[in-house]
């Protein structure tokens, strides 16, 4: 079943390939930058129209980790970037 999806494209898509994203890969990383500068994550939230629990997630690698990895230069994707460095 998973061949056929992948072979109509029916697979689940991340990131912005997601038809129906809030972010792009840029507001991504911003938003870490801002979270990692101190900035409250509701007061992040509020600005970009997502909760702040996505910001956390986003400051920790739980989402956009793999677009956070790859404008980092990794070319080996961490379990769970590093949340600040």
């Amino acid at each position: 079943n998973l061949i056929d999806a992948g072979l109509k494209g029916r697979l689940s898509k991340f990131g912005e390939t997601n038809p129906n994203h809030k972010l792009t890969n840029r507001k991504a990383v911003l938003i870490k930058k801002l979270a990692c500068a101190g900035i409250p994550h509701l007061e992040i939230a509020k600005k970009f129209g997502i909760s702040k629990s996505t910001v956390g997630h986003i400051k920790r690698g739980y989402r956009w980790s793999s677009t956070l990895e790859e404008l980092a230069g990794r070319t080996q994707p961490a379990r769970r970037s590093p949340e600040c460095g």
